[in-house]
């Protein structure tokens, strides 16, 4: 999202508020980009802290996702106690 960039880099907020609005115009059941306006035009700075703590959040989630998707890996021969190797 280009807006949401802007916002994070605290640059050029007429035109990221100029995205998000046309984001709503041209998808109304977008409600990211509903809140995210609301949010700036009350408080840029409530804005800003909203959307950075869901980007951690999101990237916090996927990080985790990925790293339970294969389940765990099998144990190496090598690594496995002689006693327990399978012949």
């Amino acid at each position: 999202m280009v807006a949401s960039d802007y916002i994070l880099a605290n640059k050029e907020l007429d035109f990221a508020m100029s995205c998000l609005r046309q984001s709503v115009r041209n998808d109304p059941s977008d409600t990211k980009s509903k809140y995210l306006t609301q949010l700036m035009t009350s408080s840029p700075l409530l804005g800003r802290t909203t959307l950075s703590g869901y980007r951690t959040l999101a990237n916090t989630k996927n990080k985790l996702n990925n790293l339970f998707k294969d389940g765990p890996k099998p144990v190496p021969v090598e690594l496995v106690p002689i006693g327990d190797a399978k012949k």
